[in-house]
């Protein structure tokens, strides 16, 4: 079963939505629901020219920017990934992960597992099927 996580944010936006105007006064508490809709799957290279469709629902932003919260899906593919440009928190809603780094390493993640790819992590990384993770990253991407 997926329970809802909640994050605490000043002038939360109402169902989810971002909304990057907000004050630094009253806090409230949003839920972040790990099963939304995601819309507007965009495409990601992999080494081998296939395409991984992936996208994003950011739910919480920072009033500087500096962090993102949210839940982001995936298709079955790899990615290469050259000297990540966040930190970034990572708890598995549904789906595996594989990573391999450059040096070698290889380490693996499933629903349930939580994790931070550090800010300058290079390697691969092969999602499977219905891959879906609720994130937490700073600097926000964009900011960087």
């Amino acid at each position: 079963m997926v329970g809802k996580a909640i994050v605490a944010v000043p002038n939360a936006p109402k169902e989810g939505k971002m909304d990057t105007n907000r004050t630094t006064a009253p806090h409230k508490l949003v839920p972040l629901d790990p099963a939304v809709a995601i819309d507007g799957l965009h495409p990601l290279p992999d080494p081998e020219g296939a395409v991984v469709q992936g996208g994003a629902r950011s739910f919480y932003r920072s009033a500087d920017g500096q962090i993102d919260v949210g839940v982001w899906q995936g298709s079955a593919g790899r990615v290469a990934i050259a000297a990540y440009p966040s930190d970034e928190l990572w708890h598995i809603v549904s789906g595996k992960v594989y990573f391999v780094s450059e040096t070698g390493e290889a380490q693996s993640f499933g629903a349930g597992d939580c994790f931070v790819l550090p800010k300058g992590y290079s390697g691969t990384a092969e999602f499977s099927d219905n891959f879906r993770k609720v994130y937490a990253m700073s600097p926000a991407l964009g900011t960087v």
